[in-house]
């Protein structure tokens, strides 16, 4: 019965929990997407020159402003030492962890993070056996966030499109995994129910390299944007 019960009741629980959390959080459709109405992301963030090679206008029509900005960023902050750590680990993630965490590359976040109740059971069958189930997340740590190395791409234009942006994060190296852990706790039913029980975990997951892919779509408004009040 307990195989049964996580199999089917759990599970249909944590899904529709998912599937209303994030029912107002719909993304746009690409469709019927105007070129000359919106930004072109090749001539917005890449030079001139560069942005008409990979099928922007190349014109300059959004300024230089920036390119030179990605350009800065690039040098100062994605630049790499022998072993392929970006200059950002030490610029930015080391202190702000530190001073989130104490720890330098740690994040935490203690006390309740995710608390799941439902006290009534729609079937009939489980009602049987317990009428109420709790799920919580807690105690959030997350080390080895200082590990960012390369390849790295944030906000890159692609040639295939003017509104789609490559990012690409790789964190992690062998002598510095990334890790991972929070507790977990289930409970199911009260002192009556055969399947009573009160279980909490702690989960880890260490991975020595970790590497994230995501190519955006956004379509921001040319008009807007160049009407945008600067002061």
């Amino acid at each position: 019965a307990m195989p049964n019960f996580f199999g089917k009741y759990v599970r249909d629980m944590a899904n529709d929990f998912i599937e209303d959390a994030l029912d107002d959080y719909r993304c746009p459709t690409s469709d019927n997407v105007e070129a000359e109405t919106y930004i072109d992301f090749r001539d917005m963030f890449l030079p001139s020159a560069e942005a008409g090679v990979v099928g922007g206008s190349g014109d300059g029509r959004y300024g230089d402003i920036l390119p030179r900005a990605m350009n800065l960023i690039e040098d100062q902050l994605f630049s790499a030492d022998e072993n392929g750590l970006l200059a950002i680990n030490d610029m930015l993630i080391a202190p702000l962890t530190k001073s989130q965490s104490g720890v330098e590359g740690a994040f935490k976040m203690n006390g309740t993070l995710v608390d799941l109740n439902k006290e009534e059971v729609e079937r009939d069958i489980w009602k049987a056996f317990a009428d109420n189930l709790r799920l919580t997340m807690s105690d959030l740590t997350i080390t080895g966030l200082n590990t960012f190395r390369s390849p790295i791409k944030v906000l890159n234009p692609t040639s295939s499109s003017a509104h789609l942006l490559d990012n690409q994060l790789t964190l992690g190296i062998p002598s510095k995994p990334l890790d991972a852990s929070i507790q977990f706790g289930i409970e199911v039913g009260d002192a009556k129910s055969p399947l009573a029980t009160n279980n909490i975990m702690d989960l880890q997951l260490s991975m020595p390299t970790m590497e994230v892919l995501a190519v955006l779509f956004a379509t921001v408004q040319e008009s807007k944007f160049m009407k945008f009040p600067l002061k």
